[in-house]
């Protein structure tokens, strides 16, 4: 028996590490389970202007900064990642419309760009608020380059921005990343365990559902 498709939702972005850590855990589950992940890009920083700004000036006590860092340093030992923090927050807008546009070119080129820009910010400590930088990342995944464009002058991406953070609030979604499974809402990095278990009472409950209606 063929095992059911799984859909969820995942609310991130790519300047949150803990994004970036969440993302890794949930493709590695991807291995496991047929999971169809509509990835809700939501702009964290709105205020950080196009420049960026020093990462001392997003406004961070040094004791809830300090606690941040060292659960950060945890999570990445625990799945051996070289996680990088940059010095300078970019502006994460451009980036996420140009994840949008890519969804719209499939699989093969939305995956390799996600992934892309992750590394870029916290491997090279690359700024992915800069137009040149995110143009050079997204042809190197074959991003198409009327695609790039596109993505930020057509309003349907900026739209779609606008929807995801309305459905987050909705929701009643107040951080990043957020994962949606079901009926379950799993806010933070979760363990792998807690995400495999609740996918697979997720499909059982499909299950269920489709033994009866056959």
């Amino acid at each position: 028996m063929q095992t059911p498709e799984l859909r969820l939702h995942v609310f991130s972005d790519y300047i949150c590490p803990f994004c970036y850590i969440g993302s890794e855990r949930l493709l590695r589950l991807k291995q496991e389970f047929d999971l169809k992940i509509n990835w809700c890009h939501v702009e964290i920083h709105p205020e950080v202007p196009d420049a960026g700004l020093e990462l001392g000036q997003l406004g961070y006590a040094d004791s809830q900064w300090k606690s941040m860092q060292d659960n950060l340093r945890r999570l990445a030992e625990e799945d051996g990642l070289d996680l990088i923090l940059p010095l300078r927050v970019s502006r994460s807008q451009k980036a996420l419309l140009l994840a949008e546009a890519a969804k719209r070119q499939g699989r093969k080129i939305y995956y390799p760009l996600h992934k892309a820009l992750f590394d870029a910010y916290f491997h090279a400590s690359r700024d992915i608020g800069d137009e040149e930088t995110l143009r050079e990342i997204a042809s190197t995944v074959g991003m198409e380059e009327d695609s790039i464009e596109d993505a930020w002058r057509e309003q349907e991406y900026q739209e779609r921005l606008t929807y995801n953070l309305n459905l987050a609030r909705q929701i009643g979604i107040h951080s990043t990343p957020t994962f949606v499974i079901g009926d379950c809402v799993l806010g933070g990095v979760q363990p792998l365990d807690r995400m495999r278990e609740v996918m697979e009472d997720t499909l059982r409950n499909i299950g269920s559902v489709e033994d009866r209606v056959h």
